[in-house]
């Protein structure tokens, strides 16, 4: 979820924050590089979503979405499943589409989505 939200700052919140963050190694997958981040982060804002790959924990992936009323971000939802019985294309397939539902259904409970 951290990378959904921090995708939608704009660019100076975006460095102000990377500027004061501390980058911890937790596996060896984790995005632990600022430049490696800062690309990471233009993606989830380009395609509107996150997957998390065994980085806080081998075997756990997650996948998060932002939740908007109109133009405002309201926050973000994620889920986290077992690596070895959800691959990141089953992820793409089911899970993300379920989340943005829900998201959009939590848009809808507070007056409006984005378009």
């Amino acid at each position: 979820m951290g990378r959904v939200l921090i995708a939608q700052l704009s660019k100076a919140e975006q460095e102000s924050f990377l500027e004061r963050v501390q980058l911890k190694r937790y596996t060896e997958h984790t995005v632990a590089d600022l430049d490696a981040l800062r690309r990471e982060l233009d993606t989830v804002r380009e395609q509107g979503w996150s997957l998390v790959n065994q980085e806080l924990d081998e075997g756990l992936r997650g996948v998060a979405v932002p939740v908007y009323r109109k133009n405002q971000l309201l926050g973000a939802l994620n889920i986290s499943v077992q690596a070895g019985r959800n691959n990141p294309e089953a992820i793409n397939q089911t899970l993300l589409p379920k989340l943005r539902e829900a998201a959009a259904a939590i848009a809808d409970d507070f007056g409006g989505r984005l378009a």
